[in-house]
């Protein structure tokens, strides 16, 4: 573990300094190789590896698995802004230089939004590298995005100040004042250009096969990340009414950690540990009972499956257990020696088990 987070800060400060190499220096550079390894890294390789992994149906995933197209496209429109205004702003017509911008300023919100829905799992790319490098891929981007953006700013407002000594138009001389006018004047005005762009973009997507509204449900029918509607990734195993209600408003539930049930991944939070943990004291001091109790509520055949990715239905379960739970854990202080130790060893990997077991010295 310890050398997998030195490998990882390692990385991670190799591609952080890239990225602050190739922002330091001119785009007049084009022809520095080291400059263009870094962009491509950041712009290219990292996003490329991210979408590789982003969609697993069984696991977290970032985007929803049915608004694929959505995301990517996202990432393209920008990456080739970027690589245009680089290599080729001083060679573009007019009209595509001063479009220029917005392709720019639409990754640079993407990349934004990224940042903040990775954020809470960066650490993971300290501790698992190859699998969490690309979480920080948006945090690099936006910083190589927004370089490019103030670049591109200063070629417009040298050039079109040129044409504007030239110009004999009431027109043009109005465009190239534009153009030629300060950062803090020209970029809300791109801003605001931003929303009939996203508009015509969502369109076409919509023609595409993605949803209406796949710009917005990409993130928020996600699972597993911080701007995702669902918590519960997992594909396997049967689903009971505390761990439904484990999956409801976080500030409510209080979601503590991931669990492993049947070998996959759930989310615990505590209400749900105290029910296991009920069961549990139930199947080891008077495991006939338990098995009839635990034959009855399956025999009731109750469809709570199709919950698990319904958070107010959740809410409302978890409220309704209140009661419950409150009785177990009585139950558990009155008749277990170390009610906690049972309640913390729930829902842990075999080896998590047996270490926090030794470690305690058991029940």
């Amino acid at each position: 573990m310890i050398l997998h987070a030195i490998i990882g800060m390692i990385l991670t400060a190799l591609i952080a300094g890239l990225t602050i190499y190739a922002m330091v220096h001119s785009t007049t550079e084009k022809t520095n190789p080291l400059k263009l390894i870094s962009e491509i890294t950041v712009l290219v390789l990292l996003p490329i590896y991210g979408f590789m992994l982003s969609f697993d149906e069984c696991g977290e995933h970032p985007f929803n698995l049915k608004d694929k197209i959505t995301p990517i496209v996202l990432f393209i429109l920008p990456m080739f802004s970027y690589f245009i205004s680089v290599g080729f702003k001083d060679k573009l017509p007019p009209l595509l230089n001063a479009i220029l911008p917005i392709g720019l300023i639409i990754g640079i919100i993407y990349c934004i939004i990224l940042t903040i829905h990775f954020f809470p799992f960066m650490h993971i790319g300290l501790i698992f590298p190859l699998l969490g490098l690309p979480l920080f891929a948006p945090a690099f981007s936006l910083m190589l995005l927004s370089s490019e953006f103030i670049r591109l700013h200063k070629y417009q407002q040298s050039q079109f100040l040129e044409q504007l000594k030239k110009s004999t138009s009431a027109q043009m001389s109005l465009i190239t004042k534009f153009f030629g006018s300060s950062f803090w004047f020209k970029f809300p005005i791109f801003l605001l250009l931003c929303s009939p762009v996203i508009v015509i973009i969502q369109g076409i997507l919509f023609l595409f096969g993605q949803r209406p509204d796949s710009l917005i449900s990409m993130f928020t029918e996600s699972c597993g990340f911080l701007l995702s509607n669902h918590h519960s990734c997992s594909c396997g195993g049967d689903h009971y009414l505390c761990s439904i209600a484990a999956n409801g408003n976080t500030k409510l539930v209080k979601p503590v950690r991931l669990g492993l049930r049947q070998n996959e991944k759930i989310l615990v939070n505590r209400q749900l540990l105290i029910a296991n943990a009920f069961e549990n004291w139930m199947e080891e001091k008077t495991p006939s009972l338990h098995k009839v109790i635990r034959k009855t509520y399956d025999s009731m055949g109750i469809q709570v499956n199709k919950w698990s990715k319904k958070r107010k239905i959740a809410n409302i379960i978890y409220i309704l257990m209140k009661p419950l739970e409150w009785f177990f854990l009585i139950w558990l202080y009155t008749f277990d020696k170390k009610p906690e130790n049972r309640i913390a060893l729930q829902y842990l990997s075999k080896k998590m088990y047996e270490t926090f077991k030794n470690k305690h010295h058991g029940n």
